[in-house]
């Protein structure tokens, strides 16, 4: 919207200019007063000085910079805890209002589309060529503001925050937060979750208007006797931002997990721990005809079956629970006669040299057909294998 600035005729010629300078700290609405005098004789005797006035109110100039606050690394996958409930950071921003009008922002989180072809593209000095390669379980973003630099966060937002005008002497700076909840993150260690912030100037509040102004796109109208807005935003030096020159700013950044991680990535080796967090394996070593030699799996073998459990990510996992049935067609067996023994925690030979071997803080025990071993922390880089026995019915 316009807003009508103050005039006044002008009168002859001007002598006497005032001049206020151009400052980036004058307000949006202040009066800049012109004021011309004429003073004359007649028959050497003055007359009564003649004045003529023009004001004007300052024009908005819309300028901000958003940016994320860590530039050296993302944020990292430590919970934290804010009015009770857990929380990552999925992103910092700086927000910073160079306006020569106090501001209202309207924050949009995006999250990033989730794909290890999706490279963000920051620049300048800080992180480069990150892939987002996960998306959270859904998009409940929370946002909260700051003091620049704080260390967590204060004042929930409901997606605007104000600050004041520059030059002010406080509130004109501000670290915004995009948490979101630790149970919408499900992934392994160094997966890569992104999130887009777009700040938008909405409204300004003008001095002498009583009610806040929307932002409006004067580009292109002529000089009028209106406050106008002018968009003066630029490029800043590691920003990734994809509007300049109107009054919206984006910025990137993302989540970093350091997790415990047991996922497979190669089956078809299945004794390298480096390779496998959680893999299944069973051998015949008995039956009644062959016994140990050659054994095959005929009604009366014993078949051993070892599951490997491997912590291949960079961060401890807690509760960790094995839990495997006794498979159909089959009979727990502890019968050494029958080369059987009790489920048990052994170390794989050799196999794990450059990792350390952790036992079940539960042993491994059979629970009503089920054999379960519990660990109540699973450090990183530790492995652990269980066997059993059954016989073939």
């Amino acid at each position: 919207m316009n807003i009508q600035k103050l005039i006044l005729p002008a009168a002859m010629s001007f002598a006497g200019l005032v001049s206020f300078g151009a400052q980036a700290a004058t307000q949006a609405g202040i009066e800049i007063v012109n004021t011309a005098t004429l003073n004359y004789k007649v028959n050497n005797v003055s007359q009564t000085e003649v004045k003529a006035e023009k004001k004007l109110q300052v024009d908005v100039k819309i300028d901000f910079n958003l940016a994320r606050a860590d530039i050296a690394a993302p944020n990292a996958s430590a919970e934290i805890d804010v009015a009770g409930s857990k929380y990552y950071v999925m992103g910092k921003f700086n927000l910073a209002n160079t306006t020569n009008a106090p501001t209202t922002f309207a924050l949009t989180p995006v999250n990033g589309d989730g794909t290890s072809a999706a490279t963000l593209g920051f620049t300048g000095t800080d992180y480069t060529s990150l892939a987002d390669t996960k998306d959270p379980v859904s998009n409940l973003f929370k946002l909260y503001s700051s003091a620049a630099g704080a260390a967590a966060p204060a004042t929930e937002l409901t997606g605007n925050i104000s600050l004041n005008e520059d030059g002010n002497a406080s509130n004109t700076t501000a670290l915004v937060w995009v948490l979101i909840p630790t149970s919408e993150i499900k992934g392994v260690d160094q997966d890569v979750f992104a999130v887009q912030l777009t700040a938008t100037a909405s409204e300004v509040t003008v001095v002498g208007e009583t009610d806040p102004v929307a932002v409006t796109d004067n580009v292109g109208q002529a000089d009028t006797d209106t406050v106008q807005f002018v968009f003066a935003d630029d490029a800043q030096a590691g920003d990734n931002e994809s509007e300049i020159g109107n009054a919206t700013e984006s910025a990137w950044d993302a989540l970093f997990l350091a997790f415990p991680d047991f996922e497979v990535t190669d089956p078809t080796d299945p004794t390298n721990p480096n390779k496998n967090g959680f893999l299944k394996e069973s051998k015949v070593i008995w039956d009644p005809i062959n016994e140990a030699a050659s054994p095959k799996a005929i009604p009366g073998a014993t078949v051993q079956y070892t599951i490997h459990l491997t912590n291949l990510g960079s961060e401890n996992a807690t509760d960790v629970n094995i839990a495997d049935a006794i498979p159909a067609n089959t009979t727990y067996c502890n019968n050494t006669a029958f080369a059987c023994f009790d489920a048990k925690a052994v170390v794989r030979d050799g196999i794990d040299a450059a990792l350390t071997y952790k036992d079940p803080e539960t042993l491994p025990f059979n629970d009503g057909g089920v054999i379960k071993a519990t660990y109540t922390t699973f450090p990183a880089k530790y492995t652990s294998t269980i066997t059993f026995t059954v016989t073939v019915d």
